[in-house]
């Protein structure tokens, strides 16, 4: 009836709910408000740190692409995960984000992640029709779907070779080319 991450998120709602209500029996109203205030401003600045960290591991990324640099990705991208779950108003997001950002806890979930990733495999479908609409679970009943496998960079630059002499048009000089003007 309800998908799983509705009963996560509801859950989570809850049990956010009962720790606030218990912080507010502990220290009062005033003080718990001025916490998730000081918690919120913390998470932006986290956010904001981590999401530079992240970029530049992307530009690093893109201009040298391998394992290593790849692996890489993953800890500012935690950390900006940590940054947002410390920006969400709440004591246990909050809590959450702050493990988070600690490095042998930041290593579990890195393992974890890295674990999982390996074993998913993305499924494409390519439908024979312009108008055609997938059917249940998004498949479509007139179409081939197709295993995606992760090819390796120099596999895709060899094939990227040996389709260039298909335009011949771009190997010709500018002055072989006729003007239009």
């Amino acid at each position: 009836m309800f998908s799983r991450s509705a009963v996560v998120i509801f859950s989570v709602m809850v049990v956010e709910f009962f720790v606030a209500a218990w912080v507010v029996g502990q220290v009062g109203v005033a003080t718990t408000l001025l916490l998730l205030l000081a918690f919120a401003f913390l998470g932006v600045a986290v956010t904001r740190w981590k999401a530079a960290g992240l970029l530049m591991s992307t530009l690093r990324t893109a201009t040298n692409p391998s394992a290593e640099s790849t692996a890489t990705i993953a800890g500012p991208a935690l950390g900006l995960l940590a940054g947002l779950l410390i920006g969400i108003p709440g004591f246990v997001s909050t809590a959450a984000g702050l493990l988070l950002l600690l490095a042998p806890v930041r290593s579990i979930v890195e393992q974890r992640l890295a674990a999982r990733a390996t074993s998913w495999s993305v499924p494409f479908l390519i439908r024979s029709g312009p108008n055609q609409r997938p059917g249940p679970r998004g498949r479509s009943g007139e179409g081939t779907i197709i295993d995606v496998d992760l090819v390796g960079r120099d596999q895709v630059h060899q094939d990227q070779a040996d389709n260039s002499d298909v335009d011949d048009e771009a190997d010709e000089p500018q002055s072989a080319r006729p003007e239009i003007g």
